[in-house]
Protein backbone atom coordinates (compact mmCIF):
# COMPACT_ATOMS: atom_id res chain seq x y z
CA UNK A 1 0.00 0.00 0.00
CA UNK A 2 3.08 2.19 -0.01
CA UNK A 3 2.43 3.42 -3.25
CA UNK A 4 -0.59 4.72 -2.32
CA UNK A 5 0.83 7.42 -0.24
CA UNK A 6 1.55 10.70 -2.48
CA UNK A 7 1.34 12.98 -0.01
CA UNK A 8 5.51 13.41 1.64
CA UNK A 9 3.91 13.84 5.03
CA UNK A 10 1.69 10.96 4.53
CA UNK A 11 4.95 8.54 3.78
CA UNK A 12 6.91 10.45 6.53
CA UNK A 13 3.98 9.72 9.17
CA UNK A 14 3.76 5.55 7.59
CA UNK A 15 7.58 5.55 8.07
CA UNK A 16 7.54 6.58 11.48
CA UNK A 17 5.19 4.53 12.15
CA UNK A 18 7.46 1.43 10.57
CA UNK A 19 10.17 3.16 12.88
CA UNK A 20 8.24 2.56 15.63
CA UNK A 21 6.63 -1.37 15.18
CA UNK A 22 9.77 -2.74 13.59
CA UNK A 23 12.54 -3.25 16.10
CA UNK A 24 16.29 -3.01 15.18
CA UNK A 25 17.26 -6.44 13.66
CA UNK A 26 14.23 -7.16 12.23
CA UNK A 27 13.73 -7.63 8.63
CA UNK A 28 11.28 -4.97 6.39
CA UNK A 29 9.72 -5.99 3.19
CA UNK A 30 7.97 -3.83 0.67
CA UNK A 31 6.36 -4.07 -2.45
CA UNK A 32 5.22 -1.05 -4.48
CA UNK A 33 4.72 -0.26 -8.26
CA UNK A 34 7.90 -0.25 -10.26
CA UNK A 35 8.67 2.94 -12.75
CA UNK A 36 6.72 1.52 -15.74
CA UNK A 37 3.77 0.06 -13.62
CA UNK A 38 0.64 1.70 -13.38
CA UNK A 39 0.38 5.22 -12.64
CA UNK A 40 -3.24 4.61 -11.14
CA UNK A 41 -5.01 1.75 -9.15
CA UNK A 42 -8.60 1.71 -8.34
CA UNK A 43 -8.40 5.04 -9.36
CA UNK A 44 -6.18 6.34 -7.38
CA UNK A 45 -3.04 7.95 -8.50
CA UNK A 46 0.37 6.37 -7.53
CA UNK A 47 3.75 6.93 -6.32
CA UNK A 48 6.08 4.36 -8.07
CA UNK A 49 9.59 3.60 -7.02
CA UNK A 50 12.65 1.43 -8.27
CA UNK A 51 14.96 0.12 -6.05
CA UNK A 52 17.02 3.00 -5.26
CA UNK A 53 14.73 5.32 -5.00
CA UNK A 54 12.56 2.88 -2.38
CA UNK A 55 15.76 2.19 -0.93
CA UNK A 56 16.18 6.16 -0.31
CA UNK A 57 12.86 7.03 0.56
CA UNK A 58 12.36 4.44 3.64
CA UNK A 59 16.62 5.39 4.84
CA UNK A 60 15.45 8.98 4.80
CA UNK A 61 13.85 8.26 8.30
CA UNK A 62 14.88 4.47 8.98
CA UNK A 63 18.34 3.11 9.39
CA UNK A 64 18.22 0.05 6.73
CA UNK A 65 21.03 -2.73 5.57
CA UNK A 66 19.40 -3.51 1.96
CA UNK A 67 19.17 -7.49 1.75
CA UNK A 68 17.90 -7.99 -1.75
CA UNK A 69 15.59 -6.68 -4.47
CA UNK A 70 13.55 -7.90 -6.94
CA UNK A 71 11.72 -6.21 -9.94
CA UNK A 72 8.48 -8.54 -11.19
CA UNK A 73 5.93 -8.67 -13.53
CA UNK A 74 2.26 -9.75 -11.33
CA UNK A 75 -0.40 -10.46 -13.97
CA UNK A 76 -3.63 -9.64 -12.99
CA UNK A 77 -6.96 -12.28 -13.43
CA UNK A 78 -8.11 -9.89 -16.33
CA UNK A 79 -4.39 -10.83 -17.92
CA UNK A 80 -2.62 -7.17 -17.42
CA UNK A 81 0.31 -7.15 -16.37
CA UNK A 82 1.59 -4.71 -13.42
CA UNK A 83 5.28 -4.33 -12.81
CA UNK A 84 6.67 -4.44 -8.88
CA UNK A 85 9.37 -3.25 -7.37
CA UNK A 86 10.36 -5.21 -4.11
CA UNK A 87 12.83 -4.41 -1.47
CA UNK A 88 13.85 -6.69 1.95
CA UNK A 89 16.15 -4.90 4.20
CA UNK A 90 17.18 -5.00 7.62
CA UNK A 91 16.77 -2.68 10.33
CA UNK A 92 19.96 -1.58 11.70
CA UNK A 93 20.47 -2.42 15.61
Amino acid sequence: MFHFLTDPEDRAAYLGAMGRAVAPGAGIIIGTFAPDGPDHCSGLPLERYDTAALLDTIASQLSIDPVASLHDVHVTPSGAEQSYTWIACGRRR
